[in-house]
C-alpha cells in the first residue's frame, strides 16, 4: 500500500495502518475526536487511498481514546455558521460505482 505518511503516524488527526488485507483508520483528535473540517477532509483523503488499494479488502474506522467520535466540532460550526458556503453536500457512490467513486469493488 502506498501511503502519504508512515503507517501509524498521526497526520491531521488520522492514523492509517494496514494489517494483512484490512485497512485501519484511527481518528486521533483528543479529547473526544470531534470532527472539525480538517479531520473530515483528511478522513475522505485517507478513505480514497484505502479504496484505491486492491490489497485492502476491509476497512475498520475507530477512535483513539475513550470515544469513537463526539461528532461534529460544535465550536467550529458555531464560528462558521455565518458562512454557510463551507457546508456542502457529499453524495455517496452510485450503484456499481464502488467505494468513494473509484470503481473499486
Amino acid at each position: 500500500m502506498v501511503l502519504n505518511h508512515t503507517p501509524g503516524e498521526v497526520v491531521s488527526g488520522i492514523a492509517l495502518d494496514v494489517a494483512g488485507s484490512t485497512g485501519i483508520i484511527t481518528l486521533d483528535r483528543p479529547p473526544v475526536n470531534a470532527m472539525d473540517f480538517a479531520l473530515q477532509d483528511r478522513l475522505f483523503d485517507v478513505a480514497r487511498q484505502v479504496a484505491a488499494d486492491e490489497d485492502v479488502r476491509a476497512v475498520v474506522i475507530r477512535g483513539a481514546g475513550a470515544a469513537f467520535s463526539a461528532g461534529a466540532d460544535i465550536e467550529q460550526m458555531a464560528r462558521t455558521s455565518a458562512n454557510p458556503a463551507r457546508f456542502t453536500v457529499v453524495r455517496g457512490p452510485r450503484p456499481g460505482e464502488g467505494a468513494f467513486g473509484t470503481g473499486a469493488h
